[in-house]
């Protein structure tokens, strides 16, 4: 009877079956299950900050149009202690340079959001690419 329990009790072969099991559920069961969940928290994040970028700078450019509107509204019927500023910058084609130009300037702001959301991208797919191979070689062993 000793023997039969010193081949259990001193890392037999039982022993050493039973440890592996309670390895693979741990990893398994409660590791990976975790390990997706904070991937996906991190690719929803990420879309949420390109969308609200893409949200802002809609935004921004509305905005602008709107402001520029605005500014030809006030010139022609403003109260007389805006009019001789407003007139100056009409004469001057201030507003009406802005408004021919900004259409140039939209398109370099696209082009940066673009390579902002490339960039995003870029990083979130190597990183879960890196998750993933961790992921791996988790359940590899």
């Amino acid at each position: 009877m000793p023997q039969l329990l010193a081949f259990f009790v001193t890392g037999g072969i039982v022993l050493k079956f039973f440890s592996w099991i309670g390895k693979t559920i741990f990893v398994k069961g409660l590791i990976l299950p975790f390990q997706f969940a904070v991937l996906g928290i991190i690719v929803v994040t990420r879309v949420a900050i390109v969308s609200m970028l893409f949200t802002l700078a809609i935004e921004i450019y509305n905005t602008l149009h709107s402001l520029f509107d605005m500014f030809n509204s006030l010139s022609i019927n403003n109260p007389e202690v805006f009019d001789i500023p407003f007139k100056i910058l009409h004469n001057l084609g201030l507003f009406d340079a802005i408004q021919e130009h900004l259409p140039l300037f939209s398109l370099i702001l696209i082009t940066y959001f673009i390579v902002v959301l490339s960039k995003i991208t870029l990083d979130t797919m190597s990183l879960i690419a890196r998750e993933l191979f961790q992921i791996g070689l988790l359940t590899a062993r």
